[in-house]
């Protein structure tokens, strides 16, 4: 019904921002996913960090997952905290079973804080208490 419009609309929108040499978010992720394919750049990137954590993980898509496990592909400093009952970006691509799934990328079962024995006594008391 609208679709030679949102193509014409969506060609204005790349030529405008090819002119103003400017990237969106999208542009983004897809250059870094494009880096990321490259051995040497993805070792150096991932050498800058020590750990990576990301919130709302039920709520990335395939692309953004993509990067995140080139980044850190062993799991080692990788933290993901997210809830796959919120996911609510399904619009935007995201994809619930990026959480789901993430296990399995490691070969190890998923901790939650929620019901850790350290944490879950510490959260019911109303003074601060330090392990």
């Amino acid at each position: 019904m609208w679709e030679a419009e949102l193509r014409a609309l969506f060609a204005a929108y790349v030529e405008a921002k090819q002119h103003q040499c400017v990237l969106d978010y999208d542009d983004l992720l897809l250059y870094w996913s494009h880096m990321m394919t490259e051995p040497a750049i993805a070792a150096d990137v991932a050498g800058r960090f020590d750990h990576v954590l990301v919130d709302e993980y039920q709520d990335t898509n395939r692309l953004q997952a993509s990067i995140l496990l080139a980044l850190k592909p062993t799991g080692n400093g990788l933290t993901v905290v997210g809830d796959d009952a919120q996911s609510i970006y399904s619009f935007r691509a995201a994809t619930v079973r990026n959480i789901l799934d993430f296990p399995g990328h490691f070969g190890r079962a998923p901790r939650s804080s929620r019901s850790s024995a350290t944490i879950a006594p510490r959260s019911r008391s109303s003074r601060p208490q330090m392990p």
